[in-house]
């Protein structure tokens, strides 16, 4: 675990998240045994850092509650301190210089190369014969995303390169650059806010990464897939009138004996302020355009999760005979959607009984009830008596 807030570097630390974690990345990588994971909490740490060990960097450390991804910058001159031994070597943020590296929610910015990929053996180990494994990371404000010089071949797929159109230099986009070797397409059109991936065991499994992407997954079946569900700071996707601003990401690696993937998309009062909370719903990109799931359940209802209060949730289920079905789930993009109340500040009405009842003298009760379908809570509701005097 790394942590650049709580961590701190010393050889008692390191196997728990926040005051148990590491405080800096190369630290970590530098202790972590080959073959081994680091989670890496939300935070901005400014290093350069060189892996010569099989190993897998994560974004999220496990029991940490955060909204964002970890921002690796490779800008050392705001570095505090020395640089890590032989950082400078490379003007890379992450330099790779071994087969089977695996990094996944993160973002890599300001330096010529957001990942450098070396040779230091000429076999790659990957079952799949990949060099390395980069997936929904943001690599922005370099040169170059991934500069492979292995000559084997990497996937980078399902990233964001600082632009919708992709990646630039083997790509055709005028994102950051992509060179030879890496596969790149098909990328993500938006940068993540954040993300969280597991590999599922066979059975009943869930998956909880609503600190990450405000998404809760349970997944049936006899299949053991990796699930990755994320969450975009942007559409990435062409706009539709009802959008909600509220964006999604879900990649199943494979769908093999899965049965059924049920999905809850939380939100907050914030995220659907001004919406009428009975349509609420969510849609998926099926490639061309925006399309409602066919298996979806509305829930409104205030739950509170690690001190964030969402105010509800939607139901997706999918099959392999839903839309979207479960062969559809290759880094498919979600969204939130529901109709705007006009105007969203306020209402008002008039009641009257007809014909007026009148009697001097007398008093007239007059009772109303106001209904609010709304998944936002009312306030600053007022009634005026607009009766004559007499």
């Amino acid at each position: 675990y790394a942590d650049g807030a709580l961590g701190t570097n010393d050889a008692s630390h390191g196997l728990g998240p926040g005051v148990n974690a590491f405080r800096t990345i190369q630290y970590a990588v530098d202790q972590a045994p080959g073959g081994g994971t680091i989670y890496i909490a939300a935070n901005t740490y400014h290093e350069r850092i060189i892996i010569d060990k099989e190993l897998t960097l994560v974004g999220g450390a496990e029991d940490d509650v955060f909204d964002s991804q970890p921002i690796i910058d490779g800008d050392l001159v705001t570095l505090a301190g020395s640089a890590p031994a032989g950082a400078k070597a490379y003007d890379a943020v992450i330099t790779a210089r071994v087969y089977g590296v695996k990094l996944r929610g993160l973002t890599l910015q300001n330096a010529d190369a957001a990942v450098l990929l070396m040779s230091g053996s000429d076999l790659p180990r990957d079952g799949k014969g990949l060099w390395a494994r980069i997936n929904f990371c943001n690599l922005i404000s370099a040169t170059w995303g991934v500069s492979n010089t292995t000559n084997v071949a990497t996937d980078a797929t399902h990233n964001w390169w600082g632009d919708s159109s992709g990646p630039s230099g083997e790509g055709s986009g005028t994102g950051a650059g992509v060179s030879a070797d890496v596969s790149y397409d098909p990328w993500i059109g938006a940068s993540l806010e954040g993300s969280k991936t597991e590999t599922l065991d066979a059975g009943t499994v869930e998956l909880d990464a609503r600190d990450e992407a405000g998404i809760w997954a349970e997944k049936m079946g006899d299949g053991a897939p990796a699930l990755t569900c994320a969450k975009y700071a942007d559409n990435p996707q062409s706009d539709f009138a009802a959008a909600a601003g509220q964006y999604y990401d879900v990649n199943l690696s494979d769908d093999y004996d899965v049965e059924q993937l049920t999905l809850r998309f939380y939100f907050t009062q914030d995220e659907i302020a001004g919406l009428f909370g009975q349509t609420l719903a969510i849609r998926y990109w099926n490639g061309a355009q925006w399309v409602a799931c066919s298996d979806q359940t509305l829930h409104l209802g205030a739950v509170t999760v690690n001190g964030v209060t969402y105010v509800g949730y939607i139901e997706v289920l999918i099959t392999a005979t839903t839309t979207p079905s479960l062969a559809d789930l290759t880094g498919t993009e979600f969204a939130l959607e529901g109709e705007r109340v006009f105007p969203p500040e306020s209402l008002s009405m008039s009641l009257a009984a007809g014909p007026e009842p009148f009697c001097p003298g007398w008093t007239l009760f007059y009772t109303f009830r106001l209904t609010n379908t709304q998944a936002v809570t009312l306030t600053n509701l007022t009634a005026t008596n607009d009766l004559p005097v007499n």
